[in-house]
């Protein structure tokens, strides 16, 4: 298990990037320079490899858990990179391709995570996910900022109360 220390900077992380990122793409003309929404928007897309490392520290060790986790964090790189070739390199036909593949992954991930947190009882954790994955499409819409908000939340909890209410219930043994 990481430290509290370690989770709270995770979630800070994640909670950070997106609460900076929102209003600086969501600003549009005002300021939107190609090269700094790309590193913008790549940085928020990356965010989500460590927030699925977060939830792989605090989940019961499930195959389905590490597995979608690891699909979550790999499709989260993949279209950050892609996203800032395309956008910051302006390499469109390599860059929207892999920007495509990790994007549409990271979404599929994400779902598939909710689904095998929610069938391993682990619901915090899938709440947790799914409220991060309705996060994001309402910051991508420019709606609320919900995203930064629950993590930010998860990071004083765990600072002042504890990461207890994120680990993984306890299993009940059928002996007596």
């Amino acid at each position: 298990m990481p430290s509290r220390s370690g989770l709270v900077v995770v979630a800070l992380l994640a909670a950070s990037v997106w609460a900076i990122g929102i209003p600086l793409l969501s600003a549009g003309d005002r300021f939107n320079p190609d090269f700094a929404a790309a590193v913008t928007y790549s940085a928020m897309l990356a965010s989500f490899a460590a927030v699925a490392w977060l939830i792989v520290e605090r989940a019961r060790k499930h195959r389905s858990i590490v597995a979608t986790a690891w699909f979550v964090a790999l499709a989260a790189i993949t279209g950050a990179i892609g996203n800032f070739v395309e956008d910051g390199l302006r390499m469109t036909n390599v860059g929207s391709t892999v920007y495509g593949l990790g994007f549409f992954g990271l979404l599929f991930g994400l779902v598939a995570l909710t689904l095998a947190l929610a069938l391993q009882r682990q619901v915090v954790l899938a709440l947790l996910v799914i409220l991060s994955l309705i996060g994001m499409f309402l910051a991508m819409s420019g709606g609320t900022p919900l995203l930064p908000v629950a993590w930010f939340g998860i990071a004083l909890w765990i600072l002042f109360r504890g990461p207890g209410f994120l680990s993984a219930p306890k299993l009940r043994s059928s002996s007596p």
